[in-house]
């Protein structure tokens, strides 16, 4: 399940209980924390209106449009590689 899966999942949150959660999210996912990227992400929330609703079906569409997008990443960067590899053998 996605930590922020949606815009009012941040944007409902005052600024120091977003760093709070976001900080924790970026230890245990292996980020970088910054104070200003925190702030950057919230303000920029506070500034956007959603489309859509926060229900359980959104955020169910949205956390599996994430899978597979990182699925698709992670297949592009293995086929980079391979052909990478396969471009410095010699015949």
């Amino acid at each position: 399940m996605l930590k922020f899966p949606h815009i009012h999942s941040i944007s409902k949150l005052s600024l120091s209980a977003f760093k709070v959660k976001y900080q924790s999210w970026c230890r245990k996912n292996n980020y970088n924390y910054s104070d200003k990227k925190a702030a950057d992400i919230h303000s920029y929330c506070k500034t956007q209106i959603s489309v859509l609703p926060m229900t359980d079906s959104v955020i169910k569409i949205i956390t599996e449009a994430a899978v597979m997008l990182n699925s698709t990443l992670e297949t592009l960067c293995t086929s980079s590689c391979a052909f990478t590899m396969l471009g410095s053998c010699r015949l």
